[in-house]
């Protein structure tokens, strides 16, 4: 679990380990820490202990739209695909990250096989991240995606949560990184 922060850092883990859970606790932990935050964080909707949708929600205000809806096979190209994503949704993303102000840390969950397989999606992520306004990314990133994504981004730090028990460790380990980052 010893990692350094990077200027961008991929959040990865197998499904449902809680990495948007993470997200919103590291949101939340940032902003009591009177950092500011911006981006998309992308939580689950449960229906009997099953998830069955994906909202997603602008850091700064609020904002919900959903994102995503259960459907196996929805995708000929790729059956295996189970969530069929609102293109509403997407242009909506797009939008938060292109009017994305200076902020110390960006958030955004998740960057997918629409915006590294497909070129689509929230395309607007990679020129936020090329950008100067911000001092720490963490970009959530599917296990199976992760190399894709080190061929975008090179010097990005890899931050695996393997079960729910080690976050809160890699959360403290994040916060106090941080702390003294975005204090220079």
């Amino acid at each position: 679990m010893d990692f350094t922060l990077g200027r961008i850092n991929l959040v990865t883990g197998k499904r449902e380990v809680g990495k948007s859970n993470f997200c919103a606790d590291l949101v939340r932990e940032l902003k009591k820490m009177d950092h500011s935050v911006s981006g998309i964080i992308s939580p689950g909707t449960y229906k009997e202990n099953k998830k069955i949708g994906i909202f997603s929600q602008n850091i700064s205000n609020g904002e919900r739209i959903e994102l995503a809806h259960y459907s196996p096979g929805w995708d000929p190209e790729n059956p295996q695909r189970v969530w069929k994503i609102n293109l509403n949704a997407v242009h909506w993303g797009n939008s938060i990250l292109r009017k994305m102000l200076l902020c110390e840390v960006i958030v955004i969950d998740e960057i997918g096989f629409l915006e590294l397989e497909k070129h689509s999606g929230w395309s607007q992520a990679f020129q936020v991240l090329e950008g100067e306004n911000y001092k720490i990314a963490f970009i959530v990133v599917r296990p199976d995606l992760i190399d894709i994504a080190l061929s975008k981004w090179e010097n990005a730090q890899v931050i695996e949560l393997r079960d729910k028990d080690d976050r809160d460790a890699i959360l403290s380990s994040i916060l106090n990184q941080a702390e003294t980052i975005l204090a220079k």
